[in-house]
């Protein structure tokens, strides 16, 4: 497997360290980067209404948690 660098612009940059210190301020310590961009994922993935696999049910109408349509 290839492994690429990828670069972000300064403004990102920024950006991301304005959300890293109100992460930090919720949570009452000092997160790391990889937390940060956890709860970046977890947030959009949350936000987002995905197709089921065909064959895949979990019990329910949302696929993240199966309790409305």
């Amino acid at each position: 497997m290839k492994m690429q660098a990828l670069e972000i612009s300064e403004r990102s940059y920024q950006e991301f360290t304005k959300l890293k210190k109100i992460i930090e301020a919720m949570a009452g310590e000092t997160v790391s980067d990889d937390q940060v961009f956890d709860f970046m994922v977890r947030s959009l993935l949350q936000s987002m209404e995905l197709p089921e696999e065909e064959g895949y049910t979990h019990g329910g109408g949302c696929c993240c948690c199966g309790g409305h349509d």
